[in-house]
């Protein structure tokens, strides 16, 4: 309640003058991923809530762009007023059914990043299997084995299996892409689940025909990945494979592609850099929480490594993020963080 009060206060459009110098050559990229629908029990981003943001952005004269506008404006030095970019990635459905309307509402530009064999029916999402059989298996306790490590998971309530399966998701980022598919086959064995050949509606993408309708009305799309592994975690010729087939895939499918690539998870490497500018994309998004600054583009492979924060679910955050106040907060937090080493 102390913080909500304080970014309230901190947000106040008087107040918006004071921050506004931190962003001179800079500007914020947010990433969203997936929509609440309650009736599926789908848990994600507010579309209530994130109506209400976009009205407050347009009441307070913040300037919202579409994510080829803002790199150009990098390119070309930046400048101009404290500015947004909205970008969401995967490509679920649950964007077509809600999201998309929202951002329309309010005539605010979106990019969506497509994990392109996800969208074209050959695959789905390997976190979404894993939440599937931790949420569907009979079992109370499962054993399984990671890495080597033994895992024991204890399913004794459903919030408890789906803070297990956000656990063990982010356990499989750290290994290569061979080991977590062994992982999830065993586990969907423990568990005595089977998995779906296409994944249940809960865990849907959408459809090709419906991005180019969106596409049409506005929503821009690019490339990430075929089927979103960690490309750091496979070897190099299939990470290159990866890139390369997701961007054939979007250009084929689509009318206006967006020759921006985002990297699964963020993570990359110079070996996906050097595949990213092969394929003649323009760009690339990371998931590093900093703003974007020209000087930063501009330098050696900068294009490459652009940006974007976390979406912040509270208007007066998404607000302080905007305005630049987010930097300041950054680096007094920065100053004040104990060291626990030297030079630490």
């Amino acid at each position: 309640m102390l913080k909500h009060t304080l970014r309230r206060a901190l947000s106040a459009p008087w107040l918006r003058p004071a921050w506004s110098h931190l962003v001179t050559q800079r500007l914020a990229i947010v990433t969203l991923h997936r929509f609440a629908l309650p009736d599926l029990g789908v848990p994600g981003h507010d579309p209530r809530q994130l109506g209400r943001a976009l009205q407050r952005l347009r009441s307070e004269g913040y300037e919202l762009l579409a994510l080829d506008a803002a790199l150009a404006r990098l390119r070309h030095g930046g400048g101009g007023a404290p500015a947004l970019v909205f970008t969401v990635d995967d490509g679920y459905a649950d964007f077509a059914e809600v999201g998309a309307e929202v951002f329309a509402a309010y005539d605010c530009p979106v990019t969506v990043f497509l994990a392109t064999d996800f969208v074209g029916g050959a695959c789905w999402l390997w976190w979404d299997q894993i939440a599937y059989v931790l949420a569907h298996s009979e079992r109370r306790e499962l054993q399984a084995t990671l890495a080597s490590e033994p895992l024991r998971l204890a399913l004794e309530s459903e919030p408890q299996r789906q803070r297990l399966a956000g656990e063990v998701s982010v356990r499989c980022t750290r290994v290569d892409d061979v080991e977590r598919r062994r992982f999830i086959a065993a586990l969907a064995a423990a568990a005595e689940v089977e998995l779906p050949a296409t994944p249940p509606r809960r865990y849907a993408p959408l459809g090709w025909a419906q991005a180019r309708a969106l596409e049409a009305r506005g929503v821009a799309f690019g490339p990430h990945s075929t089927s979103h592994p960690i490309l750091t975690r496979v070897s190099a010729e299939e990470s290159a494979r990866q890139i390369r087939e997701s961007w054939e895939a979007t250009r084929r499918e689509l009318r206006r592609p967006l020759p921006v690539f985002s990297y699964p998870n963020g993570d990359f490497g110079p070996r996906e850099v050097e595949s990213v500018t092969a394929c003649g994309l323009a760009a690339a998004v990371t998931t590093r929480p900093v703003y974007a600054s020209a000087a930063a583009y501009r330098a050696p492979s900068g294009a490459y490594t652009v940006p974007r924060f976390p979406y912040p679910e509270e208007p007066e955050a998404l607000c302080l993020l905007a305005s630049g106040f987010s930097r300041l907060s950054d680096g007094l937090r920065r100053r004040l963080r104990p060291r626990t080493s030297p030079g630490g």
